[in-house]
């Protein structure tokens, strides 16, 4: 029903014209941020009240309408019928949408405005979304600028390296009802390995994951993937961790394109609940799950993305899950436990962690830990070498 209509956005506490379109004109003119205020193609007044009010404004007869008949846009340009909609989510206004139709008057009709309000409410998610994304963006670039700073300025390329690796840590991780730890041996020549632990208010998130290759390019897409993730789970902590790798992958891979290396990260995410449910997703190493009951261990396969391609792998990437009953340990871990080799070239595979998980199972993460390190004496170490141990209380 409109001849032209706007799509108005917050900038900065000012509200501006992001997106303009008219019938005659095929081309929608987009992202020229212009302020309401300072725009003679609209009426300021009626936008200001519609975003502040979070009502939605219908006049059917502008010129003869009793409240904005004096409106000096009105008075100006006589439009006829004029729809403003506060595009809402969760309570906030994600965007105006303003509307006008300058020959017919009662031009907005009930199922317009029914399919609008469709409309919008999906539109008000992928607003919401957008602006996630570039805020995203926008910090993944600021803190790679920073970390190339600091490279160039004060360390040489493997002490940064080192010192992002030991920042992104976390110091000591803990977990509601679960007794937590996490341990890594870093390699000679820094690797890739990453793990995090977020904690929420109604559930915890936990991270373990491995960049491809070694020195500062590995730490900076660390850096890049854990700000995505901290700033997407404190927005919403009950996303589905296949989203949440998704929607990583979107802001990070860009700017992994730009560093023109190939490189990667597999990574799993684990989002924990007090109950002793685990959802989990992500292509990595398999899960270890020792039963205290049955007194067995569970190999459970991965699946889902690697994080750094600029691709379509939404096939692969779906939620599995798994309940740990009280006593019951997860080990999580890195290639550079399995992968390594002693003098005679055998490796040291996942059945011989598993064998250690079995023995170890019943005591503390610690014990556990100290007893996987001890069977990898005499085993060269190439890589770094991660655990993160969880055992239900």
């Amino acid at each position: 029903g409109a001849r032209k209509g706007f799509l108005i956005l917050d900038n900065n506490g000012t509200l501006c014209i992001e997106a303009q379109g008219t019938v005659e004109d095929e081309e929608i003119r987009v992202l020229e941020s212009i302020p309401v205020d300072e725009s003679n193609e609209l009426s300021p007044a009626i936008v200001n009240y519609a975003s502040r009010a979070h009502e939605t404004v219908i006049i059917h007869d502008a010129p003869n309408d009793g409240i904005y008949s004096s409106d000096p846009y009105v008075k100006a340009q006589s439009p006829k019928s004029i729809l403003c909609i506060p595009i809402m989510n969760q309570g906030n206004v994600a965007a105006v949408l303003y509307l006008e139709n300058n020959l017919s008057t009662n031009a907005f009709t009930p199922d317009r405005l029914q399919l609008l309000s469709m409309f919008t409410s999906q539109a008000a998610v992928s607003i919401d979304n957008a602006r996630l994304y570039a805020s995203l963006e926008r910090k993944v670039e600021e803190r790679t600028a920073e970390l190339k700073k600091a490279r160039d300025e004060i360390w040489g390329e493997m002490r940064l390296a080192s010192k992002i690796q030991t920042v992104l840590l976390p110091r000591n991780p803990v977990i509601e009802k679960y007794d937590v730890l996490g341990f890594m041996k870093p390699a000679a020549d820094v690797g890739g390995d990453y793990y995090d632990v977020i904690n929420c208010e109604n559930c915890d998130w936990v991270f373990i994951g491995d960049v491809s290759g070694h020195g500062v390019t590995a730490g900076l897409i660390m850096m890049m993937v854990q700000t995505a993730m901290q700033t997407i789970i404190r927005t919403n902590s009950l996303i589905e961790p296949s989203l949440l790798l998704s929607e990583v992958n979107k802001s990070i891979s860009y700017n992994v394109q730009q560093m023109n290396e190939d490189k990667y990260m597999t990574v799993t995410a684990l989002r924990l609940h007090h109950d002793g449910r685990i959802v989990f997703c992500g292509l990595h190493q398999d899960l270890l799950v020792y039963r205290a009951a049955a007194d067995t261990v569970e190999e459970i396969g991965t699946n889902g993305i690697w994080l750094g391609f600029d691709i379509d792998m939404r096939r692969d990437n779906t939620d599995k899950e798994i309940m740990l009953l009280p006593d019951d340990v997860l080990l999580l871990y890195t290639d550079g436990i399995t992968e390594t080799r002693d003098s005679e070239k055998n490796m040291f595979d996942t059945d011989n962690l598993k064998k250690i998980l079995l023995e170890s199972g019943g005591k503390t993460p610690i014990e556990i830990q100290c007893a996987v390190f001890a069977a990898l004496e005499g085993y060269s170490q190439n890589d770094d070498q991660t655990v993160l141990i969880l055992k239900k209380l």
